[in-house]
């Protein structure tokens, strides 16, 4: 039975419209009667231009015609193993994507069966589901909880096009060896018959060597055709779903648009900026508060921090605007914080000031602003808020993303240097040279935005209050003067500037994987490369061991750079261990047991490892205890070591094997009895240091602390090993933000 509120009409059914037979019941909402008058028989096709609009229309009626409707999967939002969002989207696409809603309770499979007799499961179409997969999607519209916005719920789904993602393949294949897809219409969509794929899944399961179904999913994937409309997904990967805005924000006050019509025109561009305390107290101490927020007109121009920032959708950005940028203390509330009352609300209005996607991205938290419009009440409760009429950007934000964002703004000429330099506060030269094309490339200008990132971190943290407590800071410089005259940093800079700029080949040889923070890192430890061999005595081969880099990307990388060496990979993660050989096997040096991967606790005392020789301890990014560990190992042995600390409060429960001070034999302790730490009344001391020296808030204490924990590291180990001389080095703050090295080498 049709619904006749639509004014459906059989003559359009060969232009655009066609029937679908629909099982009695099967496409009635959960949340409806299985009355057949809520059926419409009629399925619309609808283009997905249209479709965002059909749905709002569709829903505003209560209609539930089913809509059908093809397109790309560009994101997947799940929730468990039954519902999940789906983006649909096409290539070249600059409108908001189509949502899909699929749950396991609305989905009805086809009556319908394929030439086998199988038809697809809710289980294969959830898992099949992923971006780069073309399909027809089968509903009815539905809304959400934002108004304005509807969704497809999903009925059925039909697969038409395979992803180009030779992982998401897989999980095609695995779902059709399964039988949770059926196995003919799997075949068609790279035109091959059921009978051979039956055979080509039979040969790449589970006996095979490597992942199950990889070969055949990276042979599917070169037998697709060229598919000039499939989308960017790296674009819609990056471009993230905005939600709605709150109605107090969305819908423009009437009073706030006749302020800005009568007092935008009065704000004076040399009129000084004032805090954001001065805007609070001039707007709570003005004779004429309303608290409707409709008599009140307040013009303003205040400076301050970005604090926080919400992005809505349809152009519309609220920034809370500080004085200064301190981190709440943990044991309160961000409401109960002292300083949450120092905020002042502003708002980015469309109908006022349309803020580009370019500058709301650069309004990020830790930027600094300066902003004019009009301060009014708010209807509800009162509290202020600025509704902004002209914004400029005075100091960038120091996150890493936002700096190498700026950069390249710079490099397409869509900011001007000057603009760059005072957001970045450097000279415009030091603009113009980091964004030369033909000096830089991309992984050069990384390297300068993270420099960037870090001296804006400091200059923004100036004159910013401390959190910690004095007991703590009295700590702190306890251990600073204990290690006063030991372990001077040295920075490396200078000594690695020559390689800064040599090609290296990518730890995985190709593909996506090789990311720039790898190249990072590939540079810093090509250069000890000769480190290393000066500290092995120049032996025809000798063994490193790598402590928990199971991933592999260090030990391939000094396997294809020294090949004099044979490395012993240990990590506490299989999954890890298994990917790092996968790609050790892929790179051909699993030959000869040039790289061997173990998977086991490095720091048990009872691990066979401990037998083994080896010439060298390596470890990049040793995660808090799991450093101690490895040097223990270098201990162990009365070996060199190369090592990079990383999150310092990890693995705080790990012991290491101790030399005894009474005997030649050796214990399992905890960490701060190895670095003769005390415990304190309250805390333990090492708490305290490690806690200190993963404060974000402030760069400066932070680098105090990290640099007494190296220098107790440096101490417990040369005690311990006494023909080992240990430094304390910094590479370049480009290649990682954990740029402490300790290097022990034969005195």
């Amino acid at each position: 039975m049709m619904d006749q509120s639509v004014g459906w009409d059989h003559e359009k059914e060969n232009v655009g419209y066609f029937h679908k037979h629909v099982e009695k019941g099967g496409l009635i909402m959960a949340s409806r009667d299985n009355d057949e008058a809520n059926i419409d028989l009629a399925v619309l096709s609808v283009p997905l231009a249209e479709a965002t609009s059909t749905l709002l229309e569709l829903c505003s009626s209560n209609n539930t015609r089913i809509v059908q409707m093809e397109g790309y999967v560009t994101a997947k939002r799940g929730f468990g193993s039954s519902f999940c969002f789906l983006d649909l989207s096409e290539r070249g696409w600059e409108r908001r994507p189509v949502q899909v809603m699929l749950k396991r309770q609305n989905y009805s499979p086809p009556m319908g069966a394929d030439s086998d007799g199988n038809a697809p499961t809710f289980d294969g179409i959830f898992r099949s589901m992923l971006p780069g997969t073309y399909a027809s999607i089968t509903g009815v519209a539905s809304p959400t909880r934002n108004p304005g916005e509807a969704v497809l719920l999903c009925r059925e789904v039909d697969l038409l096009g395979l992803p180009r993602n030779p992982q998401h393949i897989r999980v095609i294949l695995e779902c059709t060896a399964k039988g949770l897809l059926p196995i003919a219409s799997v075949a068609r969509l790279y035109n091959q018959s059921a009978e051979q794929l039956q055979r080509d899944l039979e040969c790449s399961g589970e006996g095979c060597y490597g992942k199950p179904f990889d070969s055949l999913a990276k042979m599917v994937l070169r037998s697709l055709p060229a598919d000039e409309r499939y989308p960017d997904l790296v674009k819609y990967k990056q471009s993230f779903r905005l939600p709605v805005a709150p109605a107090e924000t969305y819908s423009l006050p009437e009073s706030v648009k006749m302020a800005t019509k009568v007092s935008v025109s009065g704000i004076k561009e040399s009129a000084p900026p004032l805090s954001v305390e001065a805007v609070l107290s001039q707007f709570y101490e003005s004779e004429d508060i309303d608290c409707s927020g409709s008599t009140l007109q307040l013009p303003a121009c205040v400076h301050g921090w970005i604090q926080n920032r919400r992005r809505f959708d349809r152009n519309v950005t609220v920034l809370e605007l500080v004085d200064s940028l301190r981190e709440s203390d943990n044991s309160t509330t961000l409401e109960s914080a002292p300083h949450f009352c120092q905020r002042l609300k502003c708002v980015s209005h469309p109908q006022i000031l349309a803020v580009s996607d370019t500058m709301a991205h650069l309004l990020a938290p830790s930027a600094q602003v300066q902003i004019q419009g009009v301060v009014i009440g708010d209807k509800n409760d009162g509290a202020p808020t600025l509704w902004i009429t002209n914004i400029r950007l005075l100091q960038a934000s120091w996150w890493p993303s936002v700096t190498r964002f700026l950069l390249e703004l710079v490099l397409e000429k869509r900011f001007s240097v000057p603009d760059a330099a005072l957001a970045l506060q450097v000279s415009e030269s030091e603009v113009v040279e980091a964004t030369n094309a033909n000096a830089l490339d991309l992984t050069a200008r990384q390297w300068k935005a993270a420099e960037f990132s870090q001296a804006l971190k400091l200059k923004a943290q100036e004159g910013s209050s401390v959190t910690c407590s004095t007991e703590e800071i009295f700590i702190l410089e306890k251990y600073e003067a204990k290690c006063a005259d030991q372990f001077p940093i040295q920075d490396v800079t200078n000594h690695v500037s020559e390689w800064l700029h040599t090609p290296v080949r990518g730890v995985v040889g190709e593909g996506k994987k090789s990311r720039s923070w790898f190249g990072w890192a590939n540079k810093y430890w090509r250069f000890y490369k000769h480190t290393r061999i000066g500290i092995a005595h120049q032996v025809s081969e000798f063994r490193i061991l790598d402590v928990g880099g199971g991933q592999g990307w260090l030990a391939n990388h000094l396997a294809q750079t020294v090949p004099e060496a044979r490395i012993q990979v240990i990590d506490i993660a299989s999954g890890a261990v298994q990917n790092g050989a996968m790609r050790s096997r892929r790179l051909g040096l699993s030959n000869n047991n040039r790289v061997s991967y173990t998977v086991g606790d490095a720091s048990s005392p009872n691990l066979t490892l401990w037998e083994d020789d080896f010439d060298l301890v390596v470890a990049l990014h040793a995660c808090g205890g799991l450093t101690d560990v490895a040097l223990s190992h270098a201990r162990s042995r009365q070996i060199p070591f190369v090592i990079c600390p990383c999150c310092y409060r990890s693995n705080a429960h790990l012991q290491v094997q101790a030399s005894s001070s009474s005997s030649s034999s050796t214990s399992s302790v905890n960490i701060s009895r190895w670095l003769d730490v005390a415990p304190t009344t309250g805390a333990d001391e090492y708490t305290i240091l490690t806690r200190l020296a993963e404060t974000q808030h402030d760069l400066v204490l932070s680098r105090r602390a990290t640099h007494v924990v190296g220098r107790l590291r440096a101490a417990a180990t040369e005690r311990d090993i006494p023909n080992i001389q240990v430094s304390l080095w910094t590479f370049p703050v480009a290649f990682s933000t954990r740029n402490l090295c300790l290097v022990g080498k034969y005195r």
